[in-house]
């Protein structure tokens, strides 16, 4: 929505009080609101992209992948936003994680 208003993610702080400011801004915002909701959103991070008709909580992720495994990753949810049968994997959060990031 910011990108469609003018603003960028590095826009100055002045700039989104001024779109804040805007009387069409809270409109666009309900409206996505309402479509997210829509589409089964649960009022936390939801991932829904184009051409897809479900979304995602997630992914959840415990520590940042290298470039050859995020692609592995955007390649693994693209496929979960496309099969609306698949709708949860789960695993312990030690799992897989670095030494630092463990409860051990």
């Amino acid at each position: 929505m910011l990108r469609s208003s003018g603003f960028s993610s590095l826009a100055p702080i002045g700039s989104a009080t001024l779109w804040l400011r805007d009387p069409a801004t809270e409109a666009e915002v309900v409206a996505e609101t309402r479509a997210a909701l829509a589409l089964g959103a649960l009022g936390t991070p939801t991932l829904s992209l184009s051409g897809s008709n479900s979304t995602l909580l997630g992914p959840v992720l415990g520590a940042v992948p290298n470039d050859a495994e995020a692609l592995e990753l955007w390649d693994t949810v693209w496929f979960a936003l496309r099969h609306p049968y698949l709708y949860e994997l789960k695993r312990n959060r030690d799992r897989g994680l670095p030494k630092g990031l463990r409860a051990d």
